[in-house]
């Protein structure tokens, strides 16, 4: 069966201070997205779309892209800035555009995330029976994917019955001597299973995201972005599809701030 993974790779990496998508962690230069491609491989994946930002698309291509363009067929989609922003629209924004090159079932994932070997064998297999009226996402626990440098924005979800029923897209989540909180001092429980944007869709699941998108800009404010989880929770909502929750057994690895590198090499390699 043929699937697909979409890589969000058009993050500025404004807390990182660079571009994070190609941060070298294994000792030959891998970087963390090269785990992630050869878990793929592994898990029966047959093509790609890299969603990235154009100024970017040189480097990427070099460092990443032309290597695994032999074991997977490879596309590029932009994700650009609005003229009167400094960030892109967020990866909601992302997903959609990549939809009209979708052809198969895929699988959504961050750039700067190990999701584990695991994880992805789950996802991968969920996508060969999955229809076009439900779609799913692999849950971590909170607790397990914080930065020790500094705050994570993380999507909380509210499971009923392994279904999810909504998703709360939470800023700045710290550690605290109360415990987790968010910007607004609200306690977050460390149990909680967060998204980390790894997320399985039928391709005809994504058929109302752009328009989703139109109609959500009417109304947001400039500096928002449109997250995969609002789209998600429109699904549920509006639409009345079912998302099924599967637990990680694997550990997240992140790149967040420049000091989260090493740390991410020491629990990758060992």
């Amino acid at each position: 069966m043929e699937k697909t993974l979409i890589v969000l790779a058009a993050g500025m990496g404004s807390r990182f201070g660079g571009i994070k998508q190609i941060a070298k962690i294994g000792d030959n230069g891998e970087m963390l997205l090269d785990f992630t491609l050869q878990d793929a491989i592994n898990s029966g994946f047959t093509d790609v779309i890299y969603v990235i930002r154009k100024e970017i698309e040189e480097d990427f291509q070099s460092l990443i892209g032309n290597r695994y363009q032999n074991k997977l067929k490879t596309q590029y989609i932009y994700q650009e800035i609005d003229p009167s922003r400094t960030k892109p629209r967020g990866t909601g924004q992302a997903l959609s555009l990549a939809v009209p090159l979708l052809a198969w079932p895929c699988l959504v994932i961050n750039a700067d995330d190990y999701y584990g070997a695991n994880s992805m064998q789950q996802a991968s297999k969920w996508l060969e029976t999955c229809k076009s009226d439900t779609f799913g996402m692999v849950a971590y626990v909170l607790e397990k994917t914080l930065s020790e440098n500094g705050t994570v924005n993380r999507g909380i979800s509210t499971i009923e019955d392994t279904y999810l029923q909504t998703i709360d897209e939470t800023f700045w989540i710290s550690r605290t001597v109360d415990g987790l909180q968010d910007r607004d001092g609200k306690e977050v429980l460390p149990e909680s299973l967060v998204s980390m944007n790894f997320w399985m869709f039928h391709n005809r699941t994504l058929a109302h995201i752009q328009s989703e998108f139109e109609k959500w800009k009417l109304s947001a404010k400039e500096w928002e972005e449109y997250y995969i989880g609002l789209y998600c929770n429109r699904l549920i909502k509006k639409f009345s599809l079912e998302c099924e929750v599967l637990v990680a057994q694997d550990n997240r690895y992140g790149i967040t701030y420049k000091e989260d590198v090493e740390i991410v090499r020491k629990n990758l390699l060992g």
